[in-house]
């Protein structure tokens, strides 16, 4: 487990570099002296503001709904198709699941967008552009890391009378679980700024449609805001997810 001195460290630090982001923020702002790089008060004036009035709170309400819809498919789509693999893990229903993964990842899945919309409307195309952005790292975290479980400890699960559930319950998912874990946070981050496209492209609320309409209109105050309301609930996930997994993962902490 981390110890009160690593804990405090950790604090310190990012306090620190937080506080030096907003210094260099501040002191860009002075020397550039533009319109597009108002200073982080006045920011944080306009966020209040915006806070206030509930502009910010509605449209973020809307944006984490869609991104928690869309993760909440995600997770259970990739988890099954992890398992799947998994549990074939030689011949062709594994081989033939992962040659989809790997064959479709590559692609541009933002360009797909304006498909999505002739197949769904277009409050559903955004959700499931999210759902698909975010499936392939939970699928690739699983698909890597269930094929690193110790060896040896399948031969004794096979040796103690086990079978195959049992290899996966007792030695393939703990062992894979940090890379699961891993995998999770990153589709929760890919989310945060797929949203932005998704909402900005098409549509009339979310973090994203605002922060494009403010610029459009030219308030940069108002646009800033929205960007530091989008990276706070950014923050905030990535938080909550790292403490989940420390509580998960306790013999790694």
């Amino acid at each position: 487990m981390y110890s009160v001195s690593r804990v405090s460290s950790n604090i310190f630090y990012t306090l620190l570099s937080m506080l030096s982001m907003i210094i260099l923020w501040q002191f860009m702002s002075m020397i550039i002296n533009k319109s597009y790089l108002p200073s982080f008060t006045d920011v944080i004036e306009k966020l209040c503001e915006n806070l206030l009035s509930g502009v910010l709170i509605k449209n973020s309400i809307i944006s984490l709904t869609r991104i928690l819809v869309a993760m909440l498919i995600s997770l259970i789509l990739g988890f099954s198709t992890g398992i799947l693999i998994i549990w074939f893990r030689a011949g062709f229903v594994n081989n033939f699941i992962k040659m989809i993964v790997f064959v479709t990842y590559p692609i541009p899945h933002v360009a797909l967008l304006p498909i999505l919309f002739y197949f769904f409307d277009i409050e559903w195309s955004k959700i499931i552009l999210i759902l698909i952005i975010s499936f392939y790292p939970i699928t690739l975290s699983i698909i890597e890391w269930s094929s690193r479980f110790p060896r040896e400890l399948s031969e004794l699960i096979y040796i103690m009378g086990g079978n195959k559930l049992d290899l996966f319950k007792y030695v393939i998912f703990p062992s894979s679980l940090p890379g699961i874990l891993t995998g999770v946070r990153i589709s929760f981050n890919t989310a945060y700024a797929v949203i932005f496209i998704a909402e900005s492209l098409v549509g009339s609320n979310g973090l994203g449609y605002l922060i494009y309409y403010y610029w459009q209109i030219l308030d940069f105050k108002s646009m800033y805001s929205a960007i530091m309301m989008l990276s706070i609930l950014g923050l905030s996930t990535y938080l909550v997810l790292v403490y989940l997994e420390r509580k998960l993962l306790k013999w790694l902490y």
